[in-house]
């Protein structure tokens, strides 16, 4: 039977199966379900099944039999027994709707068969047992066929829905149920439907889900579709109310189903569509109301909205649609639900947009107004709501008050606007004055209520007319306070402005709404809170100012009530501080934007008046336009050969650039017109010229490619990026563009001139501005707030301390608006006509200096620098052009300079100007009194005073040598300056040491002037300005530029007089105050810049005049260095200072870089002689103090570089420069101790006892450490042999482990961050993540630590090597730990770990933690506390008291991603609640009976650290492959256990007698809250991919508070921002911009994301006293040693591998000896050490740029000293260590060549000495036996010992299938070409067996068959040498064969038979 199908073809099986078929159905049918699940009984039954389908031509039967053999399936308690038999029944189902489908009419036998089925369905209650106790999702996923024929056929019943809705309500099978609702839906009957929709109904709000309101929005939409449907039916029949007492049921069918339900035919009829909206009639109308959607969740509300929305509005039944819109407004009626029903009604009145019908949306709009009273209940509504806020009454438990109001106004627009409601609708100025009132005057919706009226003036909405916008322009706007008013309301008043402005422009009297609205405004802009509010204020005030209709006019009204605001503001500043400065701030704010908009909208008429010589130019550009560089702009004309180059400032606008461009060229037009008239005179005119009669508009320019046309006016050329000599062609004709429509404002070409009467800042130049101006600075200056108390609390001192600044911070402002305004004219007229004065000595200086007013005074002294630089531009009238002075530029000259100093400047010094400013500087009114610091303004006009005197007092023919550091000078480093001038060297005599430039000063005026002054006490006061600073002022930028000024030119001033006069160094020597001065200036200066100032200032002072034959200039050099040396200890006490990343900057302090810097440069200069001769400075002792302070010095450098101490630096920079004077402690027994001491700073390794070391880390203290060891060894031959031993120590191969080739130590460094990777091995990123993860937990760290190792323990090796790991991530220097020997150790699944495979993290976590747990019970404990925690399976009956609960221990929670969006939702997952009834009903262990229960999961214990494993893999059911889950699923920082925990969802009362705790769980901490501190990222595909780790550093308290992350990245590691955590980890979606060819635009593409969270962990939050400790950890002092030695061994390869060592080892090899009395003496020692460096180190390493010159130092060393090259031999002789490792292993071909060829060359060198030693002793007495013994031969001398070590080689080091031997056999060929001596000793060796045994793979001749005919072969065939083998041949046996060739054969075959 089994096999019966393999015999018979199908008519067999027809004709002899068909009749038995029915016989062995029933005997499958009696067999157990054991039975059935053979193979055997499942074929046959197929067998049974197939034979129905097979014959096609057979008639449709109602087959019983095979539905009963199915059923015995179905009925099986195996799930894919079950699977079959519905499937067999869902195929008999399929196979019936295949022929009705078919077929046009159904038969009778069709229909009795359908009624045979549904009865067969019914009657085995197939329904019942899909959704009963034996439930299955793949069972429910089956089963859609056969509900929707019973459905179909009428005969689901409601006990049937009944039983569907119970299953429905089991939460993991629920999704799949709803699913088969909406087709099932189509099929029911009235009835069901009804019940269904009752059941649905009975959810109380909060058991509801989107799958139950998309279910109910169905079976509405179905319900009244049926009863829209029995209406059409019933208005057919002849009266409405005989349909009512008919029993027909609605939508009969014909057939067996007639008469079905004829009971319940009346169930539709309840469904009256008049009463949808009444409550109980629409379930989902019913569920948004407010009463139950506050059950819901934000969510489920809108979705429900939705729902309810989509229902209702596209609904084809306009009454329904009708009755929604009644229902919303009788809510608005009775307030209640008003939110829902203003968003539903929009979207009804929306509905009714019908084209061609009258039902459109203005007729329901204007029907909802008229009937039923619409705008009245939403306006009662409003005043209702309003008021019961107001009143406390309403609760915003639903929606916000925010919410509440924006709904309201929303439906506002919406109703308003075109589509909404027709024009004549509008709210009324009642209606408006409500919406005012309840809305503007609240201040919560205040902002929200003004932007809707905003809209409504935007838009083209008809909510208002043109009287209500008057109604809220004069009535409504005023009422809002200009102090509180927001950005929302400014812009509404803006637009409200326009409107009146637009309405009243027709009338001729003047408009008393635009002057109200201009109050208005500037009262906004004065006193409004908000600045963004106040600035566009402000804006809109100077838009109406300068772009009105009527001009200028009104631009003396804008300066008068600025300035009146002004004046009353300061009046009251004493009196209300803050709002007084707050109004001066805005005031000054709006007079500053306005000139400056002025400007630019003018730029092009006041270039014009600038051009004709009426220009009004800034106060500030005449200032800035000297210190910058111009700009040269080349014109060329269309169609003309002339060019023309203008000089314009990238500060200039394309505006001024055009008037330069149009007043040329009208200047050519002109020239070209009268020219064209001198032709016509005689008869010979060309037409009309190419130039018009005049200029019609502005001119076309032109450059890089664009059209600068006149909408580019007000820009500048900075902006345009404009470069020098840049090409503008320039034309005439229309512009490319033209400006259409009102209210655009023209270009500044095309405006009319201003009129200068109004122009603004000659307006404030005018008196009493001008005054008023000057008097506000004053104030402001010297304002201090009025002290309430004596004592002021701190609150009160830092307000008052704030108000000063704020006051100080105006007056800046202040003076930059005085800065834009014109020079005063009154001023700088009384300085420009000084030199026309009769008798200058009635001169009131006083009067013009204004002394006593500092602001005024720098004011002046403004005006005189203007007027007093040496003017740099100069015209050519013969090119037009213009043309700048650049110090490369063929047309300079010395005359053009010297001529523009003999101009205003020399007037003004021989008036006395010079005298008065020196007599100002003398007076000291310009410094602080004593106990009091400097101000600001005071610093200012100093550094001015001084930037003058040095100007006025410089020598003109100096003048260019001073232009940078007096006239130009910015305080830019050098390096940063662009088109600088250098200066041209003066062509007199002067004296400029050691290349120092130092420009003289006037010797007639200057000198005579400052006689018997006290002008050097002056200049070392102002030369520090830091006595009693403040910390405040010490901030401020502006302060430290002026303080750097007042530095420089002080300096710069004694400089230069130094360098003039002599004495000016006495009375500095002489000073009581210089000792105090050096220190101040060198040390205590807290700023760089400065400090760098005075000491190039100092150093510059010191080394003046040091050539000529004054003494006094010695003297003062010594005198200088002697005092600094003084300040040694001062210096060395300044300790440097850490700035980590997560602290704020520390403030400005000082430093002694500088201070070293200086002196070392004072006692490089200094002459021994000098020193010799004077007491002042014992450079012998100062060398031993150094040594002394070097010694001591505490080590402060780290070895991360973050912290470098300058101290060290400077003092081993002073010590070099000391040593290089020679003093005897050099050459002494102590100077050897130093010099083994500065190799210890260098090279002395830190320890396990002492880590700090070398003292010597930053490359800074490094570099001039090495400077001084090579000082100390210069010309002192014992020192040179220290040092060159403790170097050479260094290079021996015993002194470190082999190097690896391209070895560079600094790659593997430690990160920066301190933490230390792990190697990748090929696939360990999952073993690296999860070490780095437990590492990073402190407690499991110190577990670790901690854990006693001992034989008898499990997994020890784990335990060893995992320790061993971790103190590598601790202590290592490394940047990653190779954990191969872990992976050796490690075991998983009983087999080793492979490096090649990858495994999923998770498993091995927990394979690793299980480990850890099983090696002892203290780590048990320890893995039991962190990781492990208890979740519980509880069973709470129903029916009685009791309580099952199972515990289960877990050391990761299982996170479901699949259709979640986040933790939370995972977390529900797991801990929802499902109620066992019905069928499902639980038997109760201890009643013993069936109960009703609820099953839910609980934590009931959580551990220290929580970690989640995200299961982002699934398999596929269908495809049978894993897949990887890539949806966005996040996570919080900071997590929340609580409503997850047993306590809070099962409650204390739960647990009665039934429960058994199966598991001490302790005592548990209250809180719940987790940290997240690390997660885990997979990046790829199931299949394949990489794991990360993102951990947060809880080790470090700092950077734990900070909250620090990291990325471990295998081998790297690098800090992270956690900000980056979501892209990183939540996975999802990212989206990227795509250029797309056809479209030509960028698309945009949306791809999943590879890379998410695949573990996280959380750590329970601690106490802060908990988090804020630091932790150590107990490490073995095994581990330490073991990881300190490694570390020691890398410390040294990386102090050695550097290029500042490589530098040091080129001094010392190759110009130190030099240096000494004999060289020749050491050659052989610097050979060695030369060598040793170079073959041992410097050839291993990875950047070796200099490794020819070594080459070549080598070559010259060895060229030089026959020992050298003997020692070299012979060290290679005694030891193959350098041959092998070069010429065999080294995989650099380079290196081999190089090696090869020094060796070719050391032996050529030796050749003549050594060659006839090559064949002795063997052959002594020159003969040509070659009979002695080989082993010595070529014994004395070292190049055959070298060879035959070489040789050696070939037999015992190196294989045939070695990669490199070309050099090898290289270095054999040439030896052999030297020479006859050669040959026959490689002959004499027996060379050619040695290799021919070598090819051969043998050791001698007893191994070798015939190989003399082989290596023939091998010749003839492999000229290079056999295939895969080094080409030997070509240099070696080719080499012998053609030597000898020529010989007899009979000797030639004795001597080879011989060699064999």
């Amino acid at each position: 039977m089994e096999t019966i199908r393999i015999w018979l073809h199908i008519p067999a099986v027809m004709q002899h199966i068909i009749p038995f078929r029915t016989y062995v159905i029933r005997y499958l049918c009696k067999l157990s379900d054991q039975d059935l699940r053979q193979s055997a009984a499942r074929n046959m039954a197929d067998l049974m099944w197939s034979t129905v389908k097979e014959p096609l031509d057979t008639a449709l039967c109602f087959d019983k039999e095979s539905l009963d053999l199915a059923f015995k399936y179905f009925m099986s308690p195996t799930l894919t027994m079950r699977l079959a038999g519905l499937s067999q029944i869902t195929n008999q189902l399929h196979t019936f709707n295949d022929v009705c489908n078919n077929e046009s009419l159904v038969s009778d036998t069709e229909t009795s068969i359908v009624k045979e089925l549904a009865d067969w369905l019914i009657s085995n209650n197939v329904v019942e047992h899909i959704f009963g106790p034996n439930l299955h999702i793949e069972i429910v996923k089956q089963c859609q066929v056969i509900l929707n024929f019973l459905a179909a056929e009428g005969r689901l019943s409601t006990q049937h829905i009944d039983c569907i809705w119970a299953a429905a309500q089991l939460k993991h099978c629920s999704r799949y149920i709803h699913d088969l609702f909406p087709s099932l839906i189509k099929n029911l009957d009235p009835v069901p439907l009804r019940h269904l929709l009752n059941l649905v109904s009975a959810l109380h709000p909060s058991g509801h889900t989107e799958q139950t309101l998309y279910l109910a929005s169905m079976l509405i939409k179905a319900l009244w579709n049926n009863a829209l449907a029995a209406k059409a039916q019933l208005s057919k029949q002849s009266s409405f109310a005989s349909l009512l007492n008919t029993n027909l049921p609605m939508g009969n069918k014909k057939g067996p189903a007639v008469h079905k339900h004829q009971s319940n035919s009346n169930a539709v009829t309840d469904i009256n569509l008049d009463n949808v909206c009444k409550k109980g009639n629409t379930l989902l109308w019913d569920l948004v109301q407010d009463e139950d959607a506050i059950h819901f969740s934000e969510g489920l509300i809108n979705e429900a909205e939705k729902l309810l929305y989509s229902l209702v509005c596209w609904f084809t039944d306009r009454q329904i649609r009708m009755r929604f819109i009644e229902g919303c407004l009788e809510n608005l009626a009775n307030n209640r639900s008003v939110v829902v029903s203003l968003r539903l009604l929009p979207k009804l009145f929306g509905t009714f947009q019908q084209f061609g019908s009258s039902y459109d949306t203005h007729w329901i709009t204007m029907w909802a107004e008229k009937k039923l009273n619409m705008m009245k209940l939403f306006f009662d509504n409003l005043v209702h709501y309003i008021q019961a806020v107001r009143e406390g009454r309403h609760k915003h438990a639903l929606y916000s008050h925010s919410a509440e109001v924006q709904v309201r106004l929303q439906f506002l627009t919406c109703v308003f606007s075109t589509l909404g409601s027709p024009d004549h609708f509008r709210l009324s100025l009642e209606q408006v004055d409500i919406l005012w009132r309840c809305l503007v005057e609240d201040s919560e919706c205040y902002d929200d209520a003004l932007h809707w009226f905003l809209n409504q003036v935007r838009s083209k909405d008809h909510a208002m007319g043109m009287e209500t916008y008057k109604h809220l322009f004069l009535e409504k706007m005023p009422q809002l306070k200009p102090e509180t008013i927001s950005m929302t309301g400014l812009n509404l008043f803006q637009h409200l402005c326009n409107l009146a402005r637009l309405a009243t422009s027709a009338y001729d009297g003047g408009s008393n709404s635009e002057l109200c609205g201009m109050d208005q405004f500037w009262g906004i802009a004065l006193r409004a809170q908000s600045g963004d509010v106040s600035r566009a204020a402000i804006q809109y005030i100077n838009s109406y100012y300068i772009n009105g209709k009527t001009g200028l006019e009104k631009e003396q009204e804008f300066i008068s009530k600025c300035m009146e605001s002004l004046m009353i503001a300061s009046s009251n500043l004493e009196q209300e501080s803050h709002s007084s400065l707050t109004i001066i701030e805005r005031g000054l704010l709006m007079l500053k934007t306005h000139l400056e908009a002025f400007r630019r909208r003018f730029a092009y008429h006041l270039r014009q008046w600038q051009i004709e010589g009426t220009g009004i130019n800034s106060h500030l550009k005449a200032l800035s336009d000297k210190q910058s560089l111009p700009l040269r702009i080349v014109c060329q004309p269309a169609g003309l050969p002339d060019k023309m180059t203008i000089e314009m400032y990238p500060s200039d606008q394309v505006a001024d650039l055009r008037a330069e461009v149009t007043h040329w060229y009208e200047n050519l037009q002109k020239k070209q017109i009268s020219q064209q008239a001198q032709l016509q005179e005689f008869h010979q005119s060309s037409g009309k010229g190419e130039f018009p009669g005049g200029l019609t508009g502005p001119v076309r320019m032109i450059s890089a490619g664009h059209e600068l046309t006149t909408d580019n006016d007000e820009k500048t050329l900075h902006e345009l990026r404009f470069k020098d000599m840049q090409m503008v062609f320039v034309s005439l004709g229309a512009p490319r563009r033209e400006r259409k429509g009102e209210g655009v404002q023209l270009p500044a070409s095309c405006l009319p001139p201003p009129q200068k009467d109004n122009i603004p800042m000659l307006l404030l130049l005018q008196e009493p501005h001008l005054t008023t101006l000057f008097d506000l600075l004053e104030m402001l200056a010297s304002f201090k707030p009025p002290s309430r108390e004596v004592t002021m609390e701190d609150i009160e001192s830092a307000r008052c301390e704030e108000l000063h600044l704020h006051a100080e911070n105006l007056s800046r402002h202040l003076w930059e608006l005085l800065m834009l305004l014109p020079t005063c004219p009154d001023m700088l007229q009384a300085f420009q006509t000084i030199s026309d004065e009769q008798g200058n000595d009635g001169l009131n200086w006083k009067e013009l200096l204004r002394i006593k007013s500092a602001h005024k005074l720098l004011y002046v002294l403004e005006i005189i620098e203007t007027l007093g630089k040496p003017n740099r531009r100069i015209r050519r009238e013969s090119t037009g052009s213009y043309s700048d002075l650049y110090p490369d530029s063929d047309d300079s000259s010395e005359d053009q300079i010297g001529n523009s100093k003999n101009t205003w400047s020399c007037k003004f010094v021989a008036a006395g100007g010079l005298q008065q400013l020196l007599e100002i500087f003398n007076s000291g009114i310009l410094e602080p009194k004593e106990q009091e610091s400097w101000t600001v303004w005071q610093l200012d006009c100093l550094a001015c005073l001084l930037k003058l005197i040095c100007q006025f007092a410089v020598d003109p023919s100096d003048l260019d040598l001073a232009y940078h550091d007096v006239f130009a000078w910015s305080g830019v480093a050098e390096s940063h300056r662009k088109r600088t001038w250098p200066g041209k060297s003066r062509k007199v005599t002067g004296d400029h040491t050691k290349g120092l430039h130092i420009p003289r000063l006037t010797e007639q005026i200057f000198l005579v002037l400052v006689q018997g002054t006290c002008l050097i006490h002056r200049l070392m006061s102002v030369a520090y300005t830091y006595d009693n600073l403040a910390p405040r002022v010490l901030k401020a930028q502006s302060d430290h530029r002026s303080r750097h000024e007042v530095t420089h030119y002080s300096m710069w001033l004694l400089v230069s007089w130094a360098h003039c006069c002599s004495l000016v160094k006495s009375s500095l020597a002489d000073s009581e105050h210089l000792q105090d001065w050096l220190r101040k200036l060198t040390l205590l200066i807290p700023e760089t810049a400065v400090r760098h100032e005075s000491c190039n200032g100092l150093y510059k002072l010191s080394l003046s005049g040091l050539d000529g034959g004054d003494s006094i200039n010695r003297s003062f050099l010594l005198l200088t260095a002697s005092t600094l040396l003084k300040f040694l200890p001062d210096a060395q006490a300044l300790k440097p200072t850490k700035t980590e990343d997560y602290e704020e900057e520390p403030v400005l302090i000082p430093g002694c870089k500088e201070y070293f810097w200086l002196l070392r440069k004072l006692i490089d200069n200094i002459h021994v002689k000098d020193a010799s001769q004077t007491t002042l400075l014992d450079l012998d002792a100062s060398a031993r103090h150094l040594a002394d302070c070097i010694r001591s010095r505490e080590i402060l450098d780290h070895q991360d570089g973050n912290i470098e101490d300058d101290g060290l630096t400077g003092l081993l920079q002073l010590a070099t420069s000391v040593i290089k004077h020679k003093p005897p402690f050099k050459f002494s027994h102590e100077g050897q101790e130093f010099l083994r001491d500065i190799f210890n700073l260098l090279f002395l390794l830190p320890s396990l006892k002492d880590r700090q070391q070398p003292k010597c880390k930053s490359h800074s203290s490094r570099a001039a450490a090495y400077d001084l060891l090579v000082e100390m060894v210069k010309g002192s031959v014992e020192n040179y042999r220290l040092l060159h031993n403790w170097v050479m120590a260094q290079h021996m191969q015993s002194s470190h482990a082999p190097y690896k080739w391209g070895y560079w130590p600094h790659d593997d460094v430690r990160a920066e961050c301190r933490f230390v990777g792990l190697t990748n091995l090929g696939a360990t990123c999952y073993l690296a993540s999860t070490i780095q993860q437990l590492y990073m937990i402190p407690e499991a760290r110190q577990a670790i630590f901690t854990a006693k190792y001992s034989e008898d323990i499990k997994h020890k090796t784990t335990l060893l090597e995992l320790q061993k790991m971790f103190t590598y991530l601790m202590e290592s220097e490394c940047k990653a730990y190779n954990p191969r020997p872990f992976c050796k150790t490690y075991t998983m699944d009983k087999q080793p770990l492979n490096t090649g495979e990858q495994k999923d993290m998770t498993e091995f976590f927990t394979d690793l933690i299980t480990k850890i747990e099983e090696m002892s019970p203290e780590l048990k404990n320890t893995v039991k506390s962190l990781f492990g925690g208890v979740i519980t399976n509880n069973v709470v009956s129903l029916d009685c008291e009791h309580v099952s609960q199972t515990a289960e221990e877990f050391y990761t929670v299982r996170c479901q991603v699949a259709d979640m969006k986040n933790i939370y939702e995972s977390l529900d997952e797991v801990t929802i609640k499902d109620t066992l009834e019905g069928d499902n009903m639980y038997t109760c262990s201890h009643c013993g009976k069936k109960v009703r229960a609820e099953k839910r999961a609980c934590f009931k214990k959580l551990p220290r650290i929580l970690s989640f494993n995200t299961m982002r893999y699934t398999f596929n059911m269908v495809t049978m492959m894993k897949e990887k889950v890539n949806t966005h699923f996040s996570f919080p920082l900071r997590l929340d256990m609580t409503p997850y925990m047993e306590d809070f969802l099962m409650g204390k009362c739960d647990r009665k007698e039934g429960f058994k705790e199966e598991v001490d769980l302790g005592k548990e901490t209250a809180s719940y809250e987790y940290d997240l501190i690390g997660v885990t990222v997979h990046k790829g595909t199931a299949d394949g991919g990489h794991y990360y780790s993102i951990i947060r550093d809880i080790v470090n308290p700092h950077a734990y508070k900070n909250n620090k992350w990291y990325l471990f990245n295998d081998a790297e590691v690098k800090p992270f921002d956690s900000a980056q955590l979501a892209s990183e980890c939540f996975g999802g979606e990212m989206t990227t911009k795509t250029y797309d060819s056809v479209t030509d635009k960028f698309m945009d593409f949306s791809f999943e994301k590879t890379h998410s969270a695949y573990m996280l962990f959380y750590k329970r939050m601690e106490l802060e006293e908990e988090n804020g400790k630091d932790l150590k950890f107990d490490v073995s002092s095994e581990l330490l040693e073991w990881i300190w030695h490694d570390n020691m061994q890398f410390l040294q390869d990386k102090n050695i591998f550097e290029h500042t060592y490589f530098g040091f080892m080129w001094q010392l090899c190759s110009s130190i000896p030099s240096t000494l009395p004999d060289p020749k003496a050491v050659s052989l020692m610097t050979a060695k050490l030369s060598t040793s460096f170079v073959l041992e180190t410097f050839i291993h390493s990875k950047k070796k740029p200099t490794m020819l010159q070594w080459i070549e130092l080598l070559t010259k060393q060895f060229n030089n000293s026959q020992a050298a090259c003997e020692w070299f031999l012979d060290q290679m002789a005694d030891d193959d260590w350098w041959p092998m490792q070069i010429l065999i292993k080294c995989p650099n071909q380079i290196v081999r060549q190089m090696f090869q060829r020094l060796c070719i060359h050391v032996i050529q060198k030796l050749r003549p000495v050594h060659a006839h030693l090559y064949l002795q002793p063997g052959m002594e007495d020159g003969s040509d036996d070659m009979d002695g013994p080989v082993e010595n031969i070529g014994s004395r001398s070292c190049v055959t010992r070298f060879v035959k070590t070489l040789l050696s080689i070939m037999e015992h080091g190196v294989k045939p299938h070695s990669k490199h031997l070309t050099e090898y056999f290289a270095f054999l060929y040439e030896f052999a070409k030297m020479g006859e001596e050669e040959s026959q000793f490689l002959f004499s060796l027996q060379a050619i067996s040695t290799m021919v045994h070598f090819y051969m793979g043998t050791k001698g001749p007893k191994n070798a068959a015939n190989p003399f005919f082989k290596l023939l072969t091998m010749l003839m065939e492999f000229a290079g040498g056999p295939l895969g083998m080094p080409p030997f041949a070509s240099y070696i046996l080719q080499r012998i064969w053609e030597e000898y060739t020529q010989r007899t054969r009979k000797d030639f075959k004795r001597r080879f038979l011989s060699v064999l």
